[in-house]
């Protein structure tokens, strides 16, 4: 296949550009004299006259194999980076725009690109692609029956498409032998020297070989194709032309509904509803944000950039500023769209004192402060003890990150919720360390949770230890029954956390990251009250 990007002034010429002339014969590189110089990148159909663009460049090495390039100006023009073989749009969600194939020996195979990307960038330049392929297949066969076209070949035109079909006679085994050397020199000389040749100084013989006429015959067909692809109407991406928005967003209580061109201004504030699982769908997208301001309020990204602005309502669902989603790009709106619900519990009442009230609620989520509290109980302990309390891993932020209520709304998702809260927790503890402060009695096996249970314990006596540790084990034991099957109901684990079964999920899932950080909260207060005691003696 062989394409040209031509200026729409050129077309009408451009429609006898056919395969010779595009296709794999066709190479790409400078041309240049004292006079002319004729970028690589460019098509000059008469030398000197720019007729098109190349958008897929071969260079060839003599020593390598060829490499393809997309054109650098398709790159800055729909902003791509490139990640080895494909190319993506990084203000689109990092969505694969354009990506090289390659054949098993590593060769280039072909360049494929999005057609809403390549017409958009058509659109701009007031460009049309010219797409020419050539196709051909070729079998020898005992019996030609079956086609039709010994005597008279196909030849026959359908819109852009040209196909041949020829039949004839295999004769096999014959051979033509043709030599042709040179008289006047002689291998003996000192300096041989070859004049220009001529019919004294050359000697010739030929022969041939009979052919065998059998019953086979070759049959060949072959395809043309030569078409079009139209720029698109509009250029949102390179030229910014404003598009109207293909979404719209219920509004009112009985299913009301404004378009997104219609909520994109302020002249009129109104808020809109949508489903808390919208949050995961956003952040596990790559570049995807997470942030929290309030306990009931955070902002949220799909891709690095500014974060939109949600708060948790009553009904726990998420309100957001419809201007926030309205003046999105498209993509980010699908994903919005897509979770938008009827107004349901009224609007949250954090959002509203921070974004109507200019007040912000003197609250914190439990999201906020769980790495902070991990590293000052860290700390603590190191004070009081001389030692750590958790050793050190290159993953325990991004852990941390992951840790947030809307990780349990899916089914099972609290069980996957406590697995990362325990493997930053409980697996993390320093065992070592541990039983070295308190040891366990000799022939038995003590865990991380029962090893820090007696180091408390040696602050706060062993009932005080136990109760405080209770949160931890049924932490521990949730994180169990995502591993496995449970053997029987998980209330008695639910209970240590004082989670009942009827919470909902998305509290729940709060509630679970509330416990963890109200129990580092605690060993962190006891631990620095005794350093501050033993400081003092």
């Amino acid at each position: 296949m062989g394409t040209l990007a031509v200026r729409t002034d050129k077309r009408p010429e451009a429609d006898n550009l056919d395969w010779s002339r595009l296709g794999l014969s066709h190479s790409h590189g400078v041309y240049a004299t004292r006079e002319i110089y004729l970028e690589a990148d460019k098509y000059h159909h008469v030398l000197g006259e720019d007729f098109g663009v190349e958008l897929c460049l071969v260079q060839n090495w003599s020593d390598e194999q060829a490499e393809w390039h997309l054109n650098q100006d398709v790159l800055f023009a729909l902003r791509l980076r490139r990640e080895g073989d494909t190319w993506v749009a990084t203000d689109e969600g990092y969505v694969v725009a354009a990506r090289l194939h390659r054949k098993e020996d590593g060769s280039p195979s072909s360049l494929e690109i999005r057609s809403e990307f390549l017409r958009d960038y058509l659109a701009a330049r007031n460009m049309a692609l010219r797409i020419t392929s050539y196709r051909s297949r070729r079998a020898t066969v005992n019996d030609p029956a079956p086609y039709p076209w010994l005597d008279a070949p196909l030849r026959e035109r359908q819109g852009a498409a040209l196909r041949e079909v020829r039949v004839w006679p295999d004769r096999s085994g014959g051979w033509a032998v043709f030599r042709v050397w040179r008289t006047d020199t002689d291998a003996a000389d000192d300096i041989p020297v070859l004049d220009r040749e001529t019919n004294e100084n050359t000697g010739h013989e030929s022969y041939t070989t009979p052919a065998v006429n059998g019953s086979f015959h070759n049959v060949m067909g072959e395809l043309w194709i030569d078409e079009w692809l139209d720029p698109a109407p509009a250029s949102p991406r390179v030229r910014g032309d404003q598009q109207p928005s293909r979404f719209s967003y219920t509004v009112g209580p009985s299913g009301e509904r404004a378009s997104a061109d219609e909520l994109n201004h302020e002249e009129v504030g109104r808020w809109l509803w949508f489903r808390p699982a919208v949050v995961p769908e956003l952040i596990t997208r790559r570049g995807g944000q997470l942030s929290w301001y309030t306990r009931e309020t955070g902002g949220v990204a799909s891709s690095p950039g500014p974060l939109i602005h949600f708060g948790i309502n009553g009904a726990e669902l998420l309100n957001v500023y419809a201007w926030d989603v309205a003046r999105l790009p498209e993509w980010e709106q699908q994903i919005w769209s897509a979770h938008n619900v009827t107004p349901e519990g009224g609007l949250s009442d954090e959002l509203h004192s921070a974004q109507v009230r200019t007040k912000v609620a003197e609250t914190a989520a439990p999201e906020q402060g769980l790495l902070e509290m991990r590293n000052l109980a860290n700390d603590a302990c190191l004070r009081r003890w001389g030692t750590r309390l958790f050793r050190a891993h290159g993953d325990t932020e991004s852990i941390a990150g992951s840790c947030h209520r809307f990780r349990a709304l899916p089914e099972g998702g609290l069980l996957s919720l406590a697995k990362d809260l325990s493997r930053i927790l409980i697996d993390a503890l320093d065992l070592a360390s541990l039983q070295t402060l308190a040891p366990p009695p000799a022939g038995a096996k003590w865990g991380s949770l029962k090893s820090l249970e007696a180091v408390l314990a040696l602050d706060v006596g062993v009932e005080a230890a136990s109760r405080l540790m209770a949160p931890l084990f049924g932490l521990y034991e949730l994180r169990l029954a995502d591993a496995h099957l449970p053997g029987g109901g998980l209330e008695d684990s639910l209970a240590k956390l004082w989670l009942k079964p009827e919470t909902s999920r998305l509290r729940a899932g709060e509630q679970l990251i509330g416990v963890s950080v109200s129990f580092l909260v605690k060993i962190t207060q006891i631990w620095e009250e005794f350093a501050e005691i033993v400081g003092k003696i």
